[in-house]
């Protein structure tokens, strides 16, 4: 059994890259790690058409050519919106505090 969650570390003067391959698919919890936020999120962008996964046997799993779309069209959709409490993601920002 494998941990999910651990980070290979490269050896001195390596990349991450040349130590490690890079998976194609990744779990849901490789998934949250890889965006910093937690498997409930990971779903939650699936249910919100965000991201989709690949069933295999049962089990889910995400596409890293996906995640990095997915993450390419929220700085666009950024990019576009002016810059609000909503869109910085400080839902609890009051503009009159100073």
């Amino acid at each position: 059994m494998t941990n999910d969650s651990a980070v290979i570390l490269p050896a001195a003067g390596r990349s991450v890259s040349e130590t490690a391959p890079t998976p194609m698919l990744m779990t849901t919890k490789q998934t949250a790690v890889a965006l910093q936020v937690s498997e409930r999120t990971v779903f939650n962008l699936c249910k919100a058409g965000d991201l989709s996964p690949v069933r295999i046997r049962g089990s889910l799993r995400f596409d890293r050519r996906d995640i990095e779309n997915m993450i390419e069209n929220a700085k666009q959709k950024s990019r576009r919106l002016p810059p609000t409490a909503e869109t910085i993601g400080c839902n609890n920002y009051d503009s009159t505090e100073q």
